[in-house]
């Protein structure tokens, strides 16, 4: 689960790269921006207890 959730970090750090954080009425439709969010949100917050856990058991 921890290289799993460090992907998703990954994935995410590069996506707010392309991300321009304007005001959804500035956007275009259907800018994947808030369900972007809102699945990161989700996914790295269902893997943490487990990522925690390999990393507290490897020190």
């Amino acid at each position: 689960m921890f290289a799993t959730r460090s992907r998703l970090v990954h994935g995410w750090r590069n996506f707010l790269f392309r991300d321009p954080g304007l005001p959804p009425e500035l956007l275009p439709a259907g800018w994947p921006g808030e369900k972007a969010r809102v699945y990161f949100e989700q996914e790295a917050a269902r893997l943490l207890p487990a990522a925690a856990a390999f990393v507290d058991k490897e020190l």
